[in-house]
């Protein structure tokens, strides 16, 4: 249960932790490009 309960938190934080490295680089490109 306990396992279950973990490898689904590990998951979703795996999805936001993807989707802020995302908009991470998204974000860091132009000001990467302007300087």
């Amino acid at each position: 249960m306990l396992r279950l309960l973990f490898s689904s938190f590990s998951g979703t934080f795996g999805m936001v932790l993807e989707l802020c490295s995302e908009m991470f680089l998204l974000a860091s490109t132009p000001i990467w490009m302007l300087k």
